[in-house]
This record gives C-alpha cells, structure tokens and sequence, in this order.
C-alpha cells in the first residue's frame, strides 16, 4: 500500500512539472494575445519598470493598446517585459462553499459550548453558532469569489 501512495505522488510530481513547463513556453509568445478579448482587464510590467492597469483596447502583432485611469497607452511589444490577465472565479459556489463550512464550524463550536446538562441547550448552541458560521462563511467566500486572479500569459525572453 505505501508504495502505491509513492507511485502516485511521484507520478502527480512528473505530471504538473510537464506542466509548468508548457505554460513558460506559451508565456513566451505574442501571438498567444490575439486570443485575448477585447476590454479584458490586463497588467503590464513594461521593460522600464512600469506597471499599467487598465482594460484592453487594441493588439495587433506587433503592439497593444490599453485604457488605464491615468489615460490611453500604446505599447510596442519590445517595450512589453510581462503581460497578466485578470479572469474572475465562481462567486456562487465560494459562496455556497464558505457558507457551508461557516455552518458546520459554527453548529459544532456552540454544539460543545452549549449547556452540557440541558440536551435543548445543547442544540439552541449549534443553532446559534451555525446561524453565525453561515454569516461569517458566505460573507467571507462572496469576498473571495469577487476576487480575481492574475495569470502569466507573456513574459519576453530578455525579462527573465
């Protein structure tokens, strides 16, 4: 039995370093950004150390142009040293998730802080802390469900 659990972890060890290495070599191309939609939230590291925040524009094969708070950019892909995009995750089910890991914490804390003598005392507390552990849960996965999160998608050869 151990050592099919060390076959398995070697094996998932060798699958996700192939992997990694397919993300880098797809990193590594411009053209891999004509797929990107237009008005896509973006992040470019600029060869010059700068950092432009803003919803995409226009690509073309050889520069982008972007909307930021500070105004419009036009960039040429040489001056591009890292490209992120920013996608949202499922707010419903972090929701649903938080919520529902809110709930089994909260029932079993007042569940074992409730009236050990009194067996309704004991259940008024897993009511009460459930309840709570459903607030406190979905607030917290609605939270991180609005998040987003910010993906490597070009990265130039003289940047690394």
């Amino acid at each position: 039995m151990k050592s099919v659990a060390i076959l398995m972890i070697l094996s998932l060890c060798f699958a996700t370093a192939g992997y990694s290495q397919d993300l880098s070599s797809n990193a590594q191309s411009w053209s891999i950004l004509r797929s990107i939609p237009v008005g896509q939230d973006l992040l470019v590291k600029t060869k010059d150390s700068r950092s432009i925040y803003g919803s995409l524009d226009k690509i073309t094969d050889t520069s982008l142009a972007l909307t930021a708070k500070e105004g419009t950019f036009s960039l040429n892909s040489s001056e591009v040293a890292k490209l992120y995009v920013f996608q949202g995750r499922p707010v419903v089910s972090r929701t649903l998730i938080g919520a529902s890991i809110g709930t089994l914490a909260g029932g079993g804390i007042g569940l074992a802080a409730g009236n050990k003598n009194d067996i309704g005392g004991r259940w008024m507390g897993a009511a009460v802390g459930g309840g709570v552990g459903l607030v406190i849960g979905s607030v917290t996965g609605l939270a991180l469900g609005l998040s987003k999160k910010k993906e490597l998608v070009y990265e130039s050869n003289s940047a690394r």
